[in-house]
């Protein structure tokens, strides 16, 4: 573990993110560690080498693999990383639409009406 608490030498960016696989330094070879390292780019904001599928996102000020997009409902970077929480959150949000959706037009106005109803027959006699 090296002294910013990447392992192996995997960094982390700036803020502490350890999210990305980054290197700080570039591994001597193209095939070391069984990686192919000739493609990855050199990020001047986060001061790490970065794999060809990372950006560095402008909000997070880190570098993201697989990056997406930065989603504000979420408050951070969606990437290859996260991708799949990224869609629960989608789905549970999705199901609470619907759920309040039928509740406000099916449930509730039944449950309401069986009340009420009752109450004005009784009160027309």
């Amino acid at each position: 573990m090296d002294g910013r608490g990447g392992l192996d030498g995997v960094g982390v960016g700036r803020n502490g993110y350890a999210g990305v696989s980054a290197m700080e330094e570039r591994p001597g070879g193209s095939a070391a560690g069984g990686r192919d390292w000739s493609n990855w780019r050199y990020c001047d904001l986060c001061s790490v080498y970065q794999p060809p599928s990372a950006v560095h996102c402008p909000e997070c000020n880190v570098c993201i693999e697989g990056y997406d997009h930065h989603c504000p409902w979420m408050g951070t970077c969606i990437g290859k990383k996260n991708f799949t929480s990224f869609l629960v959150f989608n789905m549970t949000w999705l199901f609470y639409l619907f759920y309040a959706t039928a509740w406000v037009t099916f449930i509730g106005p039944d449950l309401f009406c069986q009340e009420n109803c009752k109450k004005h027959d009784h009160d027309d006699v």
